[in-house]
């Protein structure tokens, strides 16, 4: 964990050092870090709170439930890095090419089809952010911190699978409650 302050004054924490996000950035391949290291200092520093900032809306579990946890975390790889730390300097890169990375809710894609002249999308299979069936966070991120994060118990219940005309009720697992007539 490391404070950093930009240029104008402004502060914040980030996952790992500066140095270590760097020299781990400088080792990749790929548009994403060519774009981050083609940043001054100042906008690296920038990129990589930021992607703290972003790392730090989601919801972890006890193991990860503190930044303080999170960034202690010992990879069970000697050879791999803290997940939080490579996930930071990977959400950095990734912004530094496409900003709109930390503030997109629904990081998959899963369009079959696009239409120009009807106007149109169809998709292989829908993903909902609700349902928890859509990831928040790019791949190669989820891929590293993934395991930490907690299930969003916020929302409510969904409703369940049942269809118009069924009898069985879908929020009662033992279907104690079925009704004779469709609800």
């Amino acid at each position: 964990m490391e404070t950093l302050t930009l240029d104008n004054g402004g502060t914040g924490k980030i996952y790992g050092t500066f140095d270590a996000g760097v020299t781990y950035i400088k080792s990749r391949l790929g548009d994403q870090y060519t774009a981050f290291l083609a940043l001054d200092t100042d906008g690296q520093r920038q990129a990589l709170i930021s992607a703290t900032a972003r790392l730090n809306r989601e919801g972890y579990t006890d193991a990860a439930a503190t930044f303080a946890l999170r960034d202690a975390i010992v990879a069970a790889d000697p050879d791999m890095d803290n997940p939080f730390q490579a996930a930071c300097y990977e959400l950095a890169a990734a912004a530094a090419d496409d900003a709109d990375v930390l503030t997109t809710l629904d990081q998959g894609s899963n369009i079959q089809q696009v239409e120009a002249g009807g106007a149109g999308v169809t998709y292989f299979v829908p993903q909902s952010k609700k349902q928890g069936t859509a990831p928040l966070l790019p791949p190669i991120v989820m891929d590293l911190i993934g395991a930490y994060l907690s299930g969003n118990e916020l929302d409510g219940p969904d409703g369940g699978d049942g269809q118009s005309g069924s009898s069985e009720n879908p929020f009662d697992c033992e279907h104690s409650m079925n009704r004779m007539w469709p609800f």
